[in-house]
């Protein structure tokens, strides 16, 4: 008994649409060249929607990195503190509270400036940074310190090796070669932190002129202009605020566990 003849996929009336007219001289399309020809405003379409996404990429990831740094950021407990402003420098050496010849209002300033340096950690803080430190006696956390704090510790010091004569002198030569160590230490410190830190703000240049007093007036040469420069800085006093509310009174002989008890 034959076979009954298969039927085609589709039938000649719905296979019509697909087909072109046939001229003559004309090769018949492929079925590729068809194909592309069905898919060509796909196409068009993908690749416009796929500028679409990346050119929104872009754009996210470009307010995201000028907003802030702190993303880019360790961990800290002080993140809560940090609130940024750009503001110019005017490292001025006659204007400042810091400078000078020793005197009890710039040591003054320098202990107010330094206040917050020791601090409290809580336990759940110090075990999300992953670090150990020393631990209070009373079991409330840790004692730590804000990087900052310790470049601006540096800084008094080698502001006091300038002047070791008046802040050293009652110093015997073994605490001198101990100080000129911690003075070593403390560059290295700075230069690290300035390198880590990396402010890219543009510095202009001038000629300076000897116009100090007693000066002849002379030409100096290019100098910088630091205060001209905007700088993107923490809102120091916010931040110091927060580190003050966590203050440890390094005073008290009995703030710390001892190190016989440690395991």
């Amino acid at each position: 008994m034959a076979e009954p003849e298969s039927s085609p996929f589709l039938t000649e009336m719905e296979s019509a649409p697909f087909q072109l007219e046939e001229k003559p001289g004309l090769a018949r399309p492929s079925i590729r060249s068809r194909i592309v020809q069905i898919c060509a405003p796909f196409k068009f379409s993908i690749i416009l929607l796929s500028l679409f996404f990346y050119t929104g990429v872009v754009i996210i990831a470009a307010r995201s990195s000028s907003v802030t740094c702190v993303n880019e950021r360790t961990w800290s407990p002080a993140l809560e503190a940090l609130e940024w402003e750009n503001r110019h420098l005017g490292a001025y050496i006659q204007y400042g509270n810091y400078t000078g010849e020793p005197s009890q209002h710039v040591d003054a300033s320098w202990n107010s400036l330094l206040q917050g340096m020791s601090i409290k950690i809580l336990p759940e803080e110090l075990k999300r940074i992953g670090t150990a430190s020393l631990e209070l006696r009373d079991g409330s956390g840790y004692m730590g310190s804000l990087a900052v704090f310790h470049e601006l510790h540096c800084v008094k010091v080698l502001r006091q090796g300038l002047y070791k004569d008046f802040y050293w002198r009652n110093s015997t030569e073994r605490e001198l070669v101990l100080k000129h160590e911690h003075m070593e230490h403390c560059l290295e410190v700075i230069r690290l932190s300035t390198m880590c830190r990396g402010d890219i703000s543009v510095i202009p240049s001038v000629w300076e002129y000897d116009n100090r007093e007693g000066g002849s007036g002379a030409l100096l040469g290019p100098s910088i202009r630091d205060g001209r420069a905007l700088h993107r800085c923490v809102k120091w006093d916010r931040l110091q605020s927060w580190a003050k509310s966590r203050r440890l009174d390094l005073s008290d002989s009995t703030l710390l566990l001892p190190d016989s008890e440690y395991s």
